[in-house]
């Protein structure tokens, strides 16, 4: 029998069965591997966005940007991080206000939660202007209501007027915050800070005690703690274990080691004082509170021209403590190793160059500065009076000129210079506030305050 040949056409499917079967298997597991990375992208989106309210939750807002940064990078489109993302830059220590807004102005377009927008936006200009104004009454309408976090709108108060120069009222807003929330270490760390800023470290330690039980292993609540105790002149034995604690993790902190030394001279170890304060002074040689305190320790070590030696290096620095600094600070949530008032530190100042000078010999110099602390401390008594005349007449330019003069004369150079400041605003011709800003430039020695010096003197001495 003859064999019937296959007809052409039927055989290629026959031969295309392997290929179709492998394309199928191909797009089985492309299907697969598609749904794999699908899942692990939403798993990891998910955890990004877990870890990214822990550190909210934790105060950590510089690791909620990075969390949520990574989350926007998976889900560009999603409004609520982009909300998230903005209140973590502008309740950062170092404020971002510029990538707040950019963040919140993302999340308008997405057409997320037009509500949810507008009341960070509210947050986010009373905290960067601080003004008594609409945008705080617009904070004080959403306190009052019953479905939102109160926390985070009184830390906005606070750092608003903070951000104002409104420290009494920043307190209140602490107290309030603190008073309703008292199982909220974050509250304590902030009124702790700004107690220790308003030289009040015995209440600042109390706080910042409260802060460490609910946050038992931070090395920054431990250092807080430890100069907040050394500056309030009390428990030294404790202060030192903190600071100690401190040290492990940042071994050359200036702060804390002068806060190491200063216990180390009260318990009787003033060799390790010394130690301690010459290799701080080593690095940083302007450094204030190392100065007095090595200054101290050569007294009690009866070394009075050592003593006399690092008095003459204070004096000058004494005068000019850097109070913008310091108020950056605050508003940055760093603590300050001892925040005593200017004047309080040239009493000190003055009266140990009293003391040594006495023992040296050089008795008329030794006069003269006891008749510095005289005279400081009486300006200090008739500043206060001035300054509770000022509360009663805030617009009395009379009074400005008189505490402008009188900040001069206690060692508080920019509020001097800010009153005087006002003074010209309001009259410009005012030659008595002329003069007094001419003394005080001519008393520096770079050649801009030199030539303001020379032009507020033509000032002084043109006819009304």
């Amino acid at each position: 029998m003859r064999r019937l040949p296959w007809p052409p056409n039927l055989w290629k499917p026959i031969r295309r069965r392997p290929l179709l079967t492998a394309t199928a298997a191909g797009v089985c597991l492309l299907v697969v591997g598609l749904g794999v990375y699908l899942r692990d992208q939403n798993s990891r989106a998910e955890n990004l966005w877990r870890q990214a309210e822990q550190a909210i939750a934790d105060r950590d807002f510089a690791r909620a940007q990075q969390q949520l940064g990574a989350y926007l990078e998976m889900r560009p489109n999603s409004g609520e991080a982009h909300v998230l993302l903005a209140q973590a830059f502008r309740r950062a220590r170092r404020e971002d206000f510029g990538h707040a807004r950019t963040h919140l102005a993302a999340a308008r377009r997405l057409r997320w939660s037009a509500p949810a927008v507008d009341a960070e936006l509210c947050l986010l200009d009373f905290q960067q202007h601080g003004s008594p104004d609409a945008r705080e009454q617009c904070l004080h309408l959403l306190l009052n209501d019953p479905g939102v976090d109160q926390r985070p709108i009184l830390e906005a108060l606070a750092r608003g007027c903070l951000r104002g120069d409104r420290l009494d009222d920043a307190l209140r807003w602490l107290d309030r915050w603190v008073h309703g929330h008292p199982d909220d270490w974050y509250a304590y760390l902030w009124r702790g800070t700004l107690l220790q800023h308003m030289d009040k470290p015995a209440p600042a330690a109390a706080d910042f005690a409260v802060a460490l039980r609910w946050q038992p292993q931070s090395a920054d609540v431990k250092q807080r703690l430890g100069l907040a105790l050394v500056q309030s002149g009390s428990e030294y034995p404790k202060a030192l274990r903190l600071l100690e604690d401190h040290r492990q993790s940042h071994p050359a902190d200036a702060d804390t080691l002068v806060g190491i030394a200063r216990c180390h001279s009260v318990l009787q170890q003033p060799q390790a004082a010394r130690a301690l304060l010459q290799t701080v002074l080593a690095d940083h040689p302007r450094h204030v509170d190392a100065l007095l305190a090595l200054a101290l320790v050569e007294v009690d070590l009866e070394n009075h021209s050592e003593a006399l030696r690092w008095l003459r290096r204070l004096e000058p620095l004494a005068e000019s403590p850097g109070s913008q600094e310091r108020f950056q600070k605050l508003l940055r949530l760093e603590p300050v190793a001892d925040n005593s008032s200017v004047p309080t530190r040239l009493r000190t100042v003055y009266h140990l160059l009293a003391t040594v000078l006495r023992e040296l010999g050089p008795e008329q110099e030794a006069r003269a500065y006891e008749q510095k602390v005289i005279q400081l401390e009486s300006d200090v008594i008739e500043l206060l009076a001035v300054s509770r005349e000022h509360a009663r007449k805030p617009n009395d330019v009379a009074l400005w000129h008189r505490l402008g003069v009188l900040s001069l004369r206690v060692g508080m150079k920019e509020a001097g210079e800010d009153w005087l400041r006002r003074v010209l605003h309001a009259n410009p011709r005012d030659r008595s506030a002329h003069r007094a800003l001419a003394d005080y430039y001519r008393g520096r020695t770079d050649p801009e305050s030199q030539r303001k010096a020379d032009w507020h003197q033509r000032r002084a001495r043109d006819d009304p």
